[in-house]
């Protein structure tokens, strides 16, 4: 029995053991499929790291060769570019030179019909034109049409010249052909200048120095000029006065130079006693208004008045202005009793602009002073404006 017994444990043992045997012989099996699992993944990730390498030596082969390719790309475009403006512009100046000479022709063309002169003079002046305009910066056609205006208005002779200070203006006063021919025609007809260039570039100056030192400018001025330069040369106020004036009231008030040249224009044509000319479109002076004014002048500028009485002239607008200055400064007359006066009057005189010439004649005196010694100022703004 107890031979059988162990036997039988021996079996036993002998089972365990295959089975712990076979059990290890799976293991052993199981790890060699894990690692030849392992090896493979491994080759594979080794693969993919190869792939991934390739791939990403490949993107920058692509980019460097983009890069190129839009480095090219940009130069081909940058020469293509260059070539293009260095055809073009050409091109283009050409077809500008051709409109101006078609432009010179017909201000040429224009001129002829006013003038009648032969083809020689004219095809001379149309040569001086471009030696004038580019001496200036402008195109010959340009300064042909100021030539054309003048021509227009009577100025044969100096039609040129003062086709060449109107020029000036338009750099000095940075001001449009239109503003600048209206401003020496008007002033050249109201104070009978005869054309002459050396009179008008005077007034230029005066002009130019007040907008250089003053809060005004050439535009308002010669606007202003423009407009008032035959009624102020009808009431004897000289192109000085008239300049400064305009200045003061354009400085003072920063109002247009059409408002300034109207207000003064409403005062002269008063004191003239002029019921018939037009203060502005449709407004007159009666009878009554201009009597109105002659009693304030007759209370706080009884000198001036007096004086004009005893020569049997007019009143001196800009010595009457300084009188009812004085009077103010003197406490003689009041702003309210002044507005009082004006509004009396029909409000025609606009007195905003009147108060500030009256208010500010220390400013009008020193614009006097500056016009009069002005002399080559345009000029000398020209060459600045040229360099």
């Amino acid at each position: 029995n107890r031979v059988m017994s162990a036997t039988g444990r021996m079996n036993n043992q002998m089972s365990r053991t295959a089975e712990q045997t076979a059990r290890a012989g799976d293991a052993v099996r199981r790890s060699g499929r894990a690692w030849n699992e392992y090896r493979q993944s491994a080759s594979r990730t080794q693969n993919a790291n190869n792939t991934i390498a390739r791939s990403a030596n490949q993107a920058q082969k692509s980019v460097n060769s983009l890069g190129a390719t839009i480095a090219s790309t940009a130069k081909m475009v940058g020469t293509s570019m260059v070539t293009a403006a260095l055809i073009y512009k050409p091109i283009a100046a050409f077809k500008e030179a051709l409109e101006t000479m078609k432009a010179v022709d017909s201000e040429l063309v224009n001129v002829g019909k006013v003038t009648k002169w032969p083809e020689e003079r004219l095809k001379a002046m149309g040569e001086q034109a471009y030696k004038t305009a580019s001496a200036y910066g402008v195109a010959a056609n340009e300064y042909l049409s100021s030539v054309t205006e003048f021509t227009r208005a009577g100025y044969l002779e100096q039609s040129e010249a003062l086709a060449e200070l109107a020029t000036k203006t338009q750099i000095v006063g940075d001001t449009t052909a239109d503003v600048a021919n209206q401003f020496l025609l008007a002033v050249d007809k109201g104070y009978q200048m005869g054309g002459s260039v050396e009179k008008l570039s005077a007034v230029l100056d005066g002009a130019n120095e007040i907008g250089n030192n003053f809060a005004t400018s050439i535009p308002k001025i010669a606007e202003g000029l423009g407009k008032v330069a035959p009624i102020g040369a009808q009431a004897k106020v000289g192109i000085d006065e008239l300049s400064a004036a305009i200045g003061t009231v354009t400085a003072v008030t920063q109002r247009s130079g059409t408002e300034a040249a109207t207000a003064l224009r409403a005062l002269f044509l008063n004191i003239m006693g002029d019921t018939k000319t037009e203060i502005d479109e449709g407004v007159t002076w009666t009878t009554g208004e201009i009597s109105g004014l002659r009693d304030v002048l007759n209370i706080y500028a009884s000198d001036v008045v007096a004086a004009a009485d005893a020569t049997g002239s007019l009143i001196n607008p800009m010595e009457a202005i300084g009188a009812l200055s004085q009077s103010m400064k003197d406490g003689v007359l009041t702003e309210q009793k002044l507005m009082e006066m004006v509004s009396d009057i029909g409000g025609k005189l606009r007195t905003s602009q009147l108060l500030a010439l009256i208010q500010n004649w220390d400013m009008y005196e020193a614009m006097l002073d500056k016009y009069k010694n002005a002399a080559g100022s345009a000029d000398r703004e020209v060459e600045r404006a040229m360099d």
